[in-house]
């Protein structure tokens, strides 16, 4: 029975890449997968799995674990029951593939998308960017503002130190920049506020750990 869900290119070709995988390949890939803790980096999960199954193309590989994250994604956002989903994913009237292929592709996926570690990993992003904004970079210009007296054509007499923030964040599916004017004090004040909200995270993992419970983290800055 064929299914009219539309799969992009870029999927399809992942797709299949991994229908052309043996069975044992796929093992290996799946115990890889299963090794790893839940993260917020899908690169660095990439990466490592990359480094464990090396039998597969690392470009392979990466398509692949790109793809069952773009797969959790959809099945949560749907809340679809995964042995209905992966039939209306090998079943595609986009997907050239023969029976033979398509009822691999589809056991593969129950495998794959039955996996704990990639269960929580999507679910935590998905959970982390539910927000009308999210942060993506910032940078401060700090400059100095002459202040003249009644004749211009005199030196200035005293200045201004301003500091600009600007704040680039992802709002819906582009990149929006925010400037915000700071002077000394306001920098301090942030500071503070900055530092309050690590405070405040130290004591909510320390809470996590002591109840048993993981907290998923970025690494890096």
């Amino acid at each position: 029975m064929s299914s009219s869900l539309r799969i992009p290119e870029r999927d399809r070709s992942a797709l299949a890449k991994l229908a052309a995988l043996p069975i044992a390949l796929v093992d290996m890939l799946a115990q890889a997968l299963e090794r790893e803790p839940p993260t917020l980096s899908y690169e660095d999960l990439e990466a490592r799995v990359s480094e464990r199954v090396t039998d597969i193309p690392n470009s392979d590989v990466q398509s692949i674990v790109d793809l069952l994250m773009t797969l959790y994604s959809v099945k949560n956002a749907f809340d679809a029951p995964t042995a209905e989903f992966v039939t209306e994913i090998a079943e595609s009237e986009s997907l050239d593939f023969s029976r033979e292929v398509r009822d691999r592709l589809r056991d593969y996926l129950k495998q794959l998308l039955s996996i704990e570690s990639l269960i929580i990993t999507s679910k935590a992003s998905d959970v982390l960017l539910t927000n009308e904004n999210n942060f993506h970079g910032a940078r401060i210009v700090s400059e100095v503002r002459y202040l003249f007296g009644d004749n211009v054509e005199s030196l200035p007499t005293a200045a201004v130190i301003n500091h600009v923030l600007k704040i680039t964040c992802h709002e819906d599916s582009k990149l929006t920049d925010i400037y915000i004017g700071l002077d000394t004090v306001d920098l301090a004040n942030l500071k503070a506020v900055i530092e309050r909200a690590q405070q405040k995270g130290d004591t909510l993992r320390s809470m996590m750990a002591n109840a048993g419970i993981k907290v998923i983290d970025r690494i890096g800055g």
